[in-house]
């Protein structure tokens, strides 16, 4: 359009003077454009080298390609600058690097989330699981415990009950106990003798009768205290309480049911205690070494007995040989660890090898027992008028093993009355009299454990009863504890006004 390409247009400029008439010839319009500032690699390194112009003199490494400084040292980033102390920039950059290097925090530390950001565990270092368990707070251990409570009385529900015993033992319990109510109501079924030592019981005082109860209640109490001396030894817990709340149920059981069931029962009971899978093996061995350490101690009795005249000396070897098979398992189990189910039954065993003192723990809680059964023999002999009450006592004590071998009844009836006859016969005791001391024997001796379990189970089922079922068996407790304070007013008390 014109001979001059670069001029500009006649619009894009006017004229110098205003006014004046410019060409009608148009014109192109340029622009100019300015040095701007990039931030590319290229323009911050020097110009790149171009190739000389033709007739130029260079030297020979001048067409070298040469890389800029910049590249050079791009893979090596200088130290950051000064930054302001303040600098919220500053404190999350320092926090990601010390994130990428660091050990991982703890599930209870938080961290800002720049500082753990993109993926900062993944070049941790690897950490190994802690041995010890976290702590847990007061109610999360208390809410256990309740659990583990409840776990360890399942023994005592319904359920519990109907697994411990077979309906064919209820059913001979329930005929057995029948037949015991009716020979106590009519015993002219028994002959006249046996009428004869009942009428004899009416010449017994009531107040020694209830020294006897006492006796055989610390004898209980002396019985469940070994049993749990027995339970700790193998690695149990279980307070005095529980412990005598267990033992009192297998009296029950024991009073009900033949062939000495409550036996079974403790086991079953004593063995919820135990932190470990064979634990019916570890409280069956427990039961043996109770059986042993009465035995030493029974044979003391027979030592004392011998004394006096009134048994022979010769059942102290059977009795020195049952202990001396319990000190030789030991000795044998004490250096080696239970590896099987059945050498869990020298548990017990293995802990007295070790540890000697619980020996003499287990033992002393059987002569609790034992005293308390000598007091309750001497205060019914005393209470019929027997001759020598302690001399007596001690045939009782002797007799009660022997007819314990033999526990074809329920609670052992007739066989313990008959055994206690026989032994205060031969103290020159007449027939009438032995009969009624050993009909008063087992009858105290029945009665005290029949309330003994009862409370055990009261207390066992408070453990585990709450709102109004609670109160019911407090009901039931303070019942209970009215009538025994009646029975001993109407028989103590009455004579005494």
């Amino acid at each position: 359009h014109g001979s001059e390409p670069c001029a500009r247009w006649a619009l894009s400029r006017p004229s110098a003077v205003p006014g004046t008439a410019a060409d009608d010839a148009p014109i192109r319009k340029t622009w100019e454009l300015s040095a701007s500032k990039t931030t590319s690699i290229s323009s911050i390194g020097a110009a790149a080298p171009r190739a000389p112009e033709p007739g130029t003199a260079t030297k020979k490494s001048y067409n070298r390609d040469r890389q800029s400084a910049p590249l050079w040292t791009s893979m090596k980033p200088p130290p950051p600058g000064p930054v302001r102390g303040d600098s919220a920039t500053h404190e999350t950059k320092a926090a990601a690097t010390q994130a990428s290097t660091a050990f991982p925090p703890a599930s209870s530390t938080r961290a800002p989330a720049a500082a753990v950001s993109p993926w900062p565990a993944a070049i941790a270092p690897r950490t190994q699981s802690r041995l010890t368990p976290p702590s847990r707070s007061a109610d999360t251990l208390a809410v256990r415990s309740s659990v583990s409570a409840r776990r360890k009385l399942t023994l005592v529900s319904p359920q519990g009950a109907r697994r411990l015993l077979d309906r064919r033992a209820i059913a001979a319990a329930g005929v057995a106990t029948l037949a015991v109510i009716a020979v106590a109501t009519t015993p002219q079924l028994l002959g006249s003798r046996v009428s004869a030592a009942l009428d004899g019981l009416q010449r017994a005082q009531p107040g020694m009768l209830w020294i006897a109860a006492l006796g055989f209640l610390l004898a209980l109490l002396g019985n469940a205290g070994s049993w749990r001396s027995a339970i700790r030894m193998c690695g149990g817990d279980l307070s005095l309480g529980d412990a005598n709340a267990r033992f009192g149920i297998g009296s029950v059981v024991n009073t009900f049911v033949p062939a000495r069931a409550g036996d079974a029962v403790r086991i079953a009971l004593f063995a919820r205690a135990v932190p470990h899978r064979d634990r019916l093996w570890t409280t069956g061995g427990a039961f043996a070494a109770l059986s042993a350490a009465r035995a030493l101690v029974l044979a003391a009795v027979v030592v004392l007995g011998a004394a006096v005249g009134a048994v022979p000396l010769w059942p102290v070897a059977v009795l020195l040989a049952l202990v001396g098979v319990a000190v030789a398992a030991a000795v044998f189990a004490r250096g080696r660890r239970a590896r099987t189910h059945v050498s869990h039954v020298l548990d017990a065993f293995r802990a007295l090898g070790r540890e000697p003192r619980a020996g003499l723990r287990l033992s002393a809680w059987i002569v609790l027992a034992m005293v308390g059964q000598l007091a309750a023999g001497t205060a019914i002999a005393a209470s019929l008028g027997v001759r020598s009450p302690v001399t007596a006592a001690l045939l009782i004590i002797l007799a009660l093993d022997v007819a314990g071998l033999v526990p074809i009844t329920p609670g052992n009836v007739g066989v313990t009355s008959g055994a206690i006859a026989m032994a205060l016969q031969t103290h020159g005791v007449a027939a009438t009299p032995a009969l009624s001391a050993g009909i008063a024997f087992h009858a105290v001796e029945t009665a005290t454990s029949l309330v003994y379990g009862i409370g055990g189970a009261l207390y066992l089922a408070g453990g585990v009863s709450t709102g109004g079922r609670r109160w019911a068996l407090v009901a039931a407790a303070a019942t209970a504890c009215l009538a025994v304070g009646a029975v001993f007013g109407m028989t103590v008390l009455v004579d005494v006004v």
